[in-house]
């Protein structure tokens, strides 16, 4: 779900297996059992899902984790009800989306635990299985991975905790929970023109490149936070074919101040700029508009990519 702060509509979920509605369309107790009934929010612009500009949608089929913890409790130690990362997928493609639970190969419905008892919620998104492969969630730590920037959707993480506003949640109570979800990742926008002796056309094809960046961290669900970062590595930039725009979600992170930013245009010319030690925060999103001319010979210093909403500018020399 970058830039200036990312906003998301509100997300409806509704979890209704095992659970009955009555005529006007409440939900009722079936048994003993009472589902918990979910709504989301998420702040700003976001990747996920699908997006056109600064506005995204849900794809039907998207999958969120969600935990049930006993309130003021902990992952691990305090699960509610076996409710342990339990799969809910998006029902609709729209901004705002009912949430339906998995129901095979096990059902995966929520619901609260009897007699009153308070419960707090934690939730993910993109969902991962909780195990100890390679990209599983393993003791309630998160994997990030942002090394493969080819799908931007995969890799935006999305984070959210609920208790109620310090009450917890009841099945006495039964309000409708509301998971206030936020990006856990920084984004970074390339806005690239063409300069003196270039045309729109010799910038279809380019590729963009930033080294010496963290791209693997840990997050741990029980807060939010995100540790145990990577050595620096390489970020390839997702680039439309025309090469007019190009973008990475990145680790928040402050960079070592040897980071470059490479061009590379189809004919195999291309140009680095370095920029300065620059911070980036969580749930912001990073523009800059970079024109590339073959003239000059060296490139410029790219300063920090402001979070206040100012798209900033500078030159790229690509040589003849």
């Amino acid at each position: 779900m970058k830039y200036n702060n990312w906003h998301i509509s509100t997300l409806l979920v509704g979890v209704l297996l095992f659970a009955g509605c009555n005529s006007e369309g409440d939900l009722v107790d079936v048994g003993d059992r009472i589902a918990v009934q979910f709504t989301t929010s998420l702040g700003g612009t976001q990747t996920r899902i699908a997006s056109s500009g600064n506005a995204s949608t849900w794809v039907a089929g998207d999958r969120v984790g969600i935990f049930m913890v006993t309130h003021g409790g902990s992952l691990a130690a305090d699960i509610a009800e076996s409710a342990d990362n339990m799969q809910y997928t998006a029902s609709t493609a729209a901004a705002a989306s009912g949430l339906a639970p998995v129901a095979a190969p096990t059902d995966q419905t929520i619901f609260y635990p009897p007699y009153g008892s308070a419960v707090d919620f934690i939730a993910c998104y993109p969902y991962k299985a909780t195990g100890t492969g390679a990209g599983q969630i393993n003791d309630y730590k998160y994997p990030v991975d942002v090394s493969n920037q080819a799908d931007p959707a995969a890799i935006d993480l999305l984070y959210a905790k609920a208790n109620n506003s310090g009450s917890g949640y009841t099945a006495t109570d039964n309000a409708v929970v509301s998971l206030p979800f936020a990006h856990l990742l920084s984004r970074i926008s390339l806005t690239l023109t063409p300069g003196t002796g270039m045309t729109a056309a010799d910038l279809a094809g380019a590729t963009v490149k930033v080294t010496n960046l963290s791209t693997q961290a840990l997050c741990d669900l029980n807060n939010g936070s995100l540790g145990s970062k990577t050595a620096p590595a390489t970020v390839i930039f997702k680039t439309a074919t025309d090469g007019r725009s190009s973008s990475a979600i990145v680790i928040p992170q402050t960079t070592p101040g040897t980071s470059k930013l490479t061009v590379t245009l189809t004919d195999g010319s291309s140009k680095e700029a370095s920029f300065a030690s620059i911070t980036w925060e969580a749930g912001y999103t990073y523009p800059y508009t970079i024109q590339v001319s073959k003239a000059g010979s060296s490139g410029i210093t790219l300063g920090n990519w402001q979070s206040d909403g100012t798209t900033h500018t500078g030159t790229i020399y690509i040589p003849w």
